[in-house]
């Protein structure tokens, strides 16, 4: 059965080439994020149920192609003065003294650097409470974000400013490896190739391949790491250092995330208590500190990992779920079954009416302010709503919506307002 999926799935990404061969549109992206966390149903032996439902997953990327347009891509460099250019380097990096501040503030709260370390394996127990400061070592993603559309929209060239943000970019790099999260540090690196892809130079499928395996890579390693992130005798230890771990690297990949919930909610026997919901409002209740409502709503992370898997991280790890098993928490495997879709096609109709905005985009003159800000945002979308299914419902939005949209409009406006430039 695997072999046959594995077919099915190669000619769906066929014939989006047929139809389109940009290697960033929303039905390669899509397909490609299915391989990435349900790749295992290709090699692994599975029920015929979770056959049948990765089987409509990969069927619904035809409605994708169907549907998806195709993007002009439409170059344009902006100029402004040698002042302008230092004021916005200055104002980019005056932001950064925020995140910094804040991972100070986070390492201080969790007793120093040696227990902070120690604490990241554990941080869904650990760091709760602390979202407000975590929301702001997520500002240096978004900035890191918005200095690389600044070098290569505005043509900004020169030993000083190349110097200064590859050191911003270490910056970058050393806070997302201090969060615990892959996501955090390698979506970033997705997004410069996509608005890169649309805004500079088109990338080549061999490089867009190149770059896939290096980030599955970096991912995997990253995972096995952050397992035993400790400070012993002064020295800095990981996941790597444990010889089991690495022996058996290959289970520590991306490829089983999408089927394990999956696999729990579909072939269990027992049924728990339906949700009817509730899991989708934590998108809005857990930006409410549990200090101030401690009987919050479960987000369907936490009640997947609580009664489906037996809690095995004893409340220091979850889960996550996906679009089909968190509807199944919620409404029951019929119910579930029968909405995840509906969710999925609504969610694939919103990014696609952004991509026809994007298309007329390219062919008008529209304003710098417009342009970055539409181009900037869409790979967040184009990203995080095809990863709805693999992801759970609250996390994604509020990484997505939070975490990478609205602190990229706010600092997008701070950053680039009173700049006077023109085109080439």
């Amino acid at each position: 059965m695997g072999i046959f999926l594995l077919f099915i799935w190669l000619i769906m990404f066929a014939f989006s080439f047929f139809k389109d061969t940009d290697i960033f549109s929303p039905s390669k992206i899509y397909l490609i994020i299915l391989f990435t966390f349900f790749g295992g149903i290709f090699w692994d032996s599975y029920s015929l149920k979770i056959n049948i439902l990765v089987l409509l997953l990969i069927l619904f990327g035809y409605v994708v192609i169907l549907f998806e347009h195709k993007v002009k891509v439409r170059f344009i460099t902006y100029y402004i003065s040698k002042k302008q250019k230092g004021l916005i380097t200055f104002k980019i990096w005056l932001l950064t003294l925020i995140p910094l501040f804040a991972q100070y503030q986070l390492t201080s709260k969790l007793g120093g650097f040696s227990h902070f370390i120690s604490s990241i394996g554990g941080r869904v127990v650990e760091w709760e409470g602390m979202g407000p400061i975590i929301l702001l070592t997520k500002l240096m993603n978004i900035l890191n974000y918005i200095y690389f559309i600044f070098l290569v929209k505005f043509n900004v060239r020169g030993k000083k400013n190349i110097t200064l943000y590859i050191l911003h970019l270490i910056v970058f790099i050393l806070i997302a490896l201090l969060s615990g999260s892959r996501s955090n540090l390698l979506w970033n690196f997705v997004f410069m190739l996509i608005f890169y892809n649309y805004t500079v130079k088109k990338v080549s499928i061999k490089q867009a391949f190149v770059g896939f395996l290096l980030i599955l890579s970096i991912a995997m390693i990253v995972g096995i790491s952050r397992e035993g992130y400790k400070i012993e005798n002064g020295k800095l230890k990981s996941g790597l250092n444990n010889s089991e771990v690495s022996i058996n690297f290959s289970k520590f990949s991306n490829f089983q995330y999408g089927l394990q919930p999956l696999e729990k909610t579909i072939d269990q026997t027992n049924l728990f208590e339906l949700e009817y919901g509730l899991t989708y409002l934590t998108a809005v209740t857990n930006l409410i500190p549990r200090k101030i409502w401690p009987n919050k709503p479960e987000s369907g992370g936490v009640i997947i990992t609580k009664k489906h898997f037996g809690d095995p991280f004893g409340g220091f790890s979850n889960y996550t779920t996906g679009l089909i098993p968190e509807a199944i928490i919620n409404f029951g495997i019929l119910g579930g079954v029968l909405i995840a879709p509906l969710i999925l096609g609504v969610l694939i109709m919103f990014l696609l009416n952004y991509q026809k905005k994007l298309k007329y985009l390219m062919v008008r003159n529209s304003s710098f302010k417009k342009n970055i800000l539409i181009l900037g945002v869409y790979p967040f979308l184009l990203i995080g709503i095809n990863s709805y299914t693999y992801a759970e419902f609250t996390t994604n939005t509020i990484s997505m919506m939070v975490y990478k949209v609205l602190l990229f409009v706010i600092c997008l406006n701070f950053i680039f307002s009173k700049v006077f430039y023109k085109k080439n």
